[in-house]
């Protein structure tokens, strides 16, 4: 074993010219050994307990390194693996000390859970894959989550400590949001992104001090979001407020939600797939729902945007709506007429098996709403 974990370790710590490192294949190795890092810990750890703090060490170097290669990303994420692996192992104390923490949470896990321009890419291009990594847990990696799962591999064993450096993070990112709102509103979205990766959700084990108090954070961080007069301004932003109230829907009191509902319906209409993609999924989890025919109006317009004809977030929101509503009348004849419509263009192409289920599901309810009102 001492022979390959020589040739790794020079694999992880030698430096090359940057035209080299533009390349991209030295990031290409250096991922491949953190693959097998982690194998190693995983299927061989008493042998690699020897090399395992020369090895620590060496990778969390590579992550605090400026790099001009474009492959840098896909090497952090395995990198961060490793690291979250180890601090979950019992040989966490070599994280223990707290500059040790200080360090991971400053120049490892904040920096990776902003926002990229690849990210930005992501939610314009293709909403589908973005909705699926973010709010789906795909099994793609990405830097947020890889950092995420760093964050609460920390958190397992050293809870109190590793809560009061993020809620520290989170005031600052806070405060730089609120000194120039229009530049840096990515600075409160990694902040909310914070609160979600380490704040415990109802019935999860453990105490500890928490990150943020919840209800203070909800009333002056999210619900001024849901409000705002511009509130089609910053999708990405409004996106991850979103995405919060999804995680925390068991914790928000329900007259709370139903209050906000009014507010979140307005994002239905938001011209972002991603954004009206997560205000249906909130609305779908409430199961109390009021003024149903500003909804239904809404996700019958949200279906006509570009790219979300097809749309199984919003078509199953519909078909949960629906399901619960009284309605009547012309607002039956409508949404039936935009049902039958929608079916009629899947017909000439069916590519999306969900969305065909709620779209089926939504016209059974519809249909049988009208026998109700006209047997």
């Amino acid at each position: 074993m001492r022979e390959w974990m020589t040739e790794f370790r020079a694999f992880l710590t030698t430096s090359y010219p940057p035209p080299v490192e533009a390349d991209g294949a030295p990031d290409a190795l250096r991922a491949a050994v953190c693959d097998n890092l982690q194998l190693y810990m995983e299927k061989y750890e008493e042998e690699f307990r020897a090399y395992l703090k020369e090895f620590v060490e060496a990778v969390w170097g590579l992550l605090m390194a400026p790099t001009v290669s474009p492959s840098r990303g896909q090497l952090a994420v395995t990198a961060i693996r490793f690291l979250t692996t180890v601090a979950e192992s019992v040989h966490h104390a070599l994280f223990g000390t707290p500059d040790a923490m200080k360090q991971i949470c400053d120049s490892v896990v904040v920096p990776n859970l902003r926002l990229r321009d690849e990210d930005e890419e992501l939610f314009e291009g293709n909403w589908v894959e973005y909705v699926r990594r973010d709010a789906e847990g795909s099994d793609t990696d990405t830097l947020r989550r890889a950092a995420c799962r760093l964050l609460r591999g920390l958190a397992a064993n050293y809870r109190e400590q590793v809560a009061v450096l993020v809620s520290a993070q989170v005031q600052q990112m806070l405060a730089a949001y609120a000194a120039d709102r229009a530049n840096n509103w990515k600075e409160k979205d990694a902040a909310i992104y914070l609160v979600i990766a380490l704040m415990q959700k109802p019935g999860a084990t453990g105490g500890g001090t928490p990150v943020v108090d919840m209800e203070s954070f909800f009333a002056s961080v999210i619900v001024p979001e849901l409000q705002a007069p511009d509130w089609e301004s910053e999708p990405m932003l409004k996106a991850t407020v979103l995405r919060f109230l999804k995680e925390f829907k068991d914790q928000i009191p329900k007259a709370t939600a139903l209050a906000l509902l009014p507010s979140v319906t307005r994002f239905l209409t938001h011209e972002s797939n991603v954004v009206h993609s997560y205000a249906a999924i909130f609305i779908e989890n409430l199961l109390i729902i009021k003024d149903v025919v500003q909804i239904i109006q809404s996700l019958s317009k949200a279906l006509g945007y570009p790219d979300s004809y097809e749309n199984p977030y919003l078509m199953k929101c519909l078909m949960r709506v629906l399901g619960i509503a009284t309605i009547a009348g012309q607002v039956v004849h409508e949404i039936t007429a935009r049902l039958v419509g929608i079916l009629m263009e899947v017909c000439n192409n069916p590519k999306n098996p969900d969305f065909n289920h709620y779209l089926f599901e939504a016209l059974a309810a519809v249909i049988g709403k009208a026998g109700e009102q006209d047997p």
